[in-house]
C-alpha cells in the first residue's frame, strides 16, 4: 500500500534501507532499556522496521532502480538490525533479572555470528565474482566497439545474420 504512494514521490528504496538501519538501532536501544514504555516502544520499533525492509525492495522493483549499492545494502541492514536485536534483548534481561551471563551470553552470540566462516566466505567470493564479472563486462564492451568498427556491413546482412541466428 505504501510503496503505491511512494513510486510517485522522490523516494529512493535505498533511503529505505537507510530508514530499516536506523529504526533498527533505535529498537534496539529503546528495547535495552530499563523503562517499561521505552521497552514497549522497541519491541513496536522492531516489528514496525520490517516494513521498511519489505518496502525497499518493492520500491526498487516497482520503479526499476535496482542497483549494485542496494543489493549490497540490503544485507547489511538485515545484519545490523539483527545484532541490534540481539543487543537490545540482552540488555532487557539483564535489566530485568541482574544476572551478568545475559551478558555473556548476548557477547558470546554475537561473536559467534561475527566469526562466521561459512558466511564470511561465501560474502569474499561473492565480492571477487562481482569484481570479475565487472571488469569482463568492461573488456567486452572496448572489444565490441572495435569489432564495430572494424566490420562495416550494409544493414540487410546484418538483418539477416540476426535472423538467422535466432531461426536457428
Amino acid at each position: 500500500f505504501f510503496v503505491f504512494f511512494l513510486q510517485y514521490t522522490p523516494i529512493k528504496p535505498n533511503l529505505l534501507t537507510i530508514l530499516f538501519v536506523i529504526s533498527g538501532i533505535v529498537g534496539g536501544l529503546l528495547l535495552g532499556s530499563a523503562e517499561k514504555n521505552l521497552i514497549i516502544a522497541g519491541v513496536i520499533v522492531f516489528f514496525l522496521c520490517g516494513v521498511f525492509d519489505w518496502m525497499d525492495g518493492l520500491l526498487a522493483r516497482v520503479t526499476k532502480k535496482m542497483s549494485p549499492l542496494g543489493s549490497v545494502l540490503d544485507p547489511w541492514a538485515g545484519y545490523v538490525c539483527s545484532f541490534s536485536f540481539l543487543i537490545g534483548l540482552g540488555l532487557y534481561l539483564f535489566n530485568a533479572t541482574q544476572e551478568i551471563h545475559f551478558i555473556y551470553l548476548m557477547i558470546l552470540i554475537i561473536t559467534i555470528r561475527a566469526i562466521d566462516l561459512k558466511d564470511y566466505s561465501y560474502r569474499w567470493l561473492m565480492y571477487k565474482f562481482y569484481k570479475n564479472f565487472k571488469s569482463q563486462k568492461k573488456k567486452n564492451r572496448k572489444k565490441n566497439k572495435l569489432e564495430k568498427n572494424k566490420h562495416i556491413l550494409p544493414k540487410i546482412f546484418i538483418y539477416l545474420k540476426n535472423f538467422f541466428q535466432s531461426f536457428l
